[in-house]
């Protein structure tokens, strides 16, 4: 799993991938099995060899036992920065960044208090924020937003309320906004939308009505290169049990 920070200089390949290369240089994080780790290629001078140097940015979590590494991943880029979810034995698996420095790779949020996990997923990035699904430990799992900082990040809605979970899935952005599936346990699994305020999180459609939900996935956007009119496909069903016949929409 590559991220690149740089910008594009030359070309470069690491002797490690033979058979892949990249004509962007700068610093790139690897996802590591105990800590977070970066490969960096330096162009000195155009007449000179190309270096490239693989080290580790930091061990998140420095104790060392079976299932309990950092396990970074879920890496998502804004500007020059990383975010993804890391594990510690304080805080359990959250959200945190980095800027390929060990002293700026911080936990962003201990979004579920403790040890326990919030269990970040679907993490998808929408102009400068993040959106991704996670719990607190009290409202289930639902959509939350950050924009990098801690006091920045809150849920973006309770779209099951209580302790229930909505289970926002297959998150997908388009004009600025956010599209996803959502179970309000009223109306189903169903296709929704967010401009990342509570009150325009709301259903787009109820395309079985009830309970039983038509399930979207697959949310793929596609953009007219004429007219720069983007498209929302996607998969979902058009009846309930037992046939669930599936279509494309």
């Amino acid at each position: 799993m590559l991220h690149l920070l740089g910008s594009p200089r030359g070309r470069s390949q690491a002797q490690s991938c033979p058979h892949r290369s990249s004509s962007l240089t700068g610093r790139i994080t690897v996802r590591a099995s105990i800590g977070l780790l970066a490969l960096a290629s330096l162009l000195p001078g155009r007449a000179q060899a190309q270096t490239t140097t693989v080290s580790m940015v930091k061990d998140i979590n420095t104790t060392f036992l079976s299932g309990q590494e950092g396990n970074p991943t879920h890496m998502v880029r804004i500007g020059s920065k990383i975010y993804f979810r890391a594990k510690t034995t304080l805080s359990g698996e959250e959200l945190w960044v980095t800027n390929g420095t060990e002293l700026g790779t911080q936990l962003v949020k201990d979004i579920s208090p403790g040890s326990s996990s919030s269990y970040i997923a679907e993490m998808t990035v929408v102009g400068t924020k993040i959106y991704f699904r996670a719990t607190n430990g009290v409202d289930g799992i639902e959509l939350w937003m950050s924009d990098g900082t801690g006091a920045g990040t809150a849920m973006v809605k309770d779209i099951h309320v209580g302790s229930g979970s909505s289970s926002p899935k297959h998150l997908c952005t388009m004009n600025g906004k956010l599209y996803f599936s959502a179970n309000d346990n009223i109306c189903g699994y169903e296709l929704w939308q967010s401009d990342g305020t509570a009150e325009n999180t709301t259903l787009l459609k109820d395309i079985i009505p009830g309970v039983s939900g038509s399930a979207p996935r697959g949310l793929t956007v596609s953009t007219n290169p004429t007219s720069n009119v983007s498209t929302l496909f996607f998969a979902a069903g058009t009846s309930s049990f037992p046939s669930y016949p599936t279509v494309l929409w």
